[in-house]
């Protein structure tokens, strides 16, 4: 039983450790800019900088710099609210 414990412990104390990516600590910075409601989100893994948001506000937005700075990609978009978003893996500017 007491190693049973002492087992148990040990999970709580690392899980929180397992999936994190910045060792624990947040690694989401507030911006200056607004896109408004984020409904979906996609990562390009080929460039993991390149990274593309919808909502139901303003459409579809792309940046390339880690989400330092983001444009506003609607070109060719008859509906701008926007709740999903799906990247092709083999060509990644193609978005669904």
């Amino acid at each position: 039983m007491k190693k049973f414990l002492t087992l148990w412990f040990l999970c709580l104390i690392i899980a929180p450790f397992i999936y994190s990516q910045g060792n624990g600590l947040d690694i989401w910075t507030t911006t200056t800019e607004s896109i408004g409601r984020v409904y979906g989100m996609v990562i390009d893994q080929n460039n993991p900088s390149t990274m593309y948001a919808c909502g139901l506000d303003q459409g579809v937005f792309k940046t390339t710099d880690s989400g330092v700075s983001w444009t506003q990609i609607n070109n060719g978009i008859l509906n701008i609210q926007v709740q999903a978003l799906a990247i092709c893996k083999n060509t990644p500017q193609v978005l669904y």
